[in-house]
């Protein structure tokens, strides 16, 4: 599973807009979808929101976001729409730097698709976890926190409960994964990154960060590089920090 796409590639892909913070330009012929906007829906939700922004199961699919002001939106966005069996659905790598510096012209507004007739039959949660499954197989599982150092060391940043990790954490910063234009690294420096933290492709992997965001973008990292039993805490440190055990 790749996930990914160059800008350079793209031919007949529907661009999607996932930036969450308004922007003054967009890529012309973009439409604007966020990942708030599906979160915690029910398939009937899901079904009419796709058909309203006119998308197809079947359509080619290209995401992009611009990491200088939003975590990971792109990922959590694929990850939702690859739940709901969208299968040709991918990022951008490099996201907003990389389609202008590939030349993609710019307009003020995005684009708009002709209404769709769209059903999700259901969602599907095989790469997601609740707290109380996590709590009840703990040990079972590698536990990756994917937020900032300062983060991981106990500063409040998003009005967490209280500070720390979770128990036995191992902290790979959702950052390390990029080069300095946005692009991820290469597949042989991710793979030394994650031999580092221990982690083997037969582990059972949990990720999180604070709501699910940017440990969307390293659960999907993870399973293009063969790490298939990999699983997304959505609701991540913001619901953890509330009742259960931290470390510092």
């Amino acid at each position: 599973m790749d996930f990914l796409i160059d800008a350079k590639d793209l031919i007949d892909e529907i661009l999607i807009d996932a930036r969450s913070l308004p922007a003054f330009e967009t890529i012309k012929g973009s439409i604007a979808l966020n990942f708030e906007t599906l979160a915690d829906k029910s398939p009937a939700e899901l079904s009419s929101i796709f058909s309203e922004t006119g998308l197809n199961l079947t359509d080619k699919i290209a995401v992009f976001n611009d990491l200088t002001t939003g975590l990971g939106d792109d990922a959590r966005l694929v990850e939702i729409m690859r739940a709901c069996c969208f299968r040709q659905v991918k990022i951008v790598d490099g996201g907003w730097n990389a389609l202008l510096a590939a030349g993609f012209e710019t307009a003020e507004e995005n684009s708009s698709l002709p209404v769709s007739k769209i059903k999700i039959a259901r969602v599907e949660k095989s790469h997601f976890i609740s707290k109380e499954v996590l709590l009840e197989n703990y040990g079972q599982y590698k536990i990756i926190d994917v937020r900032s150092q300062v983060e991981y060391d106990g500063a409040i940043l998003y009005g967490e409960a209280q500070g720390g990790h979770l128990p036995q954490a191992y902290l790979i910063p959702f950052e390390s994964l990029f080069l300095p234009n946005q692009k991820l690294l290469s597949k042989e420096s991710l793979r030394k990154i994650f031999t580092a933290g221990g982690l083997k492709p037969q582990d059972e992997i949990v990720v999180y960060c604070t709501i699910g965001v940017r440990a969307a973008y390293m659960s999907l990292v993870l399973q293009m590089l063969g790490f298939e039993r990999v699983k997304n805490y959505q609701q991540g440190f913001l619901e953890w920090s509330k009742q259960d055990q931290v470390e510092k």
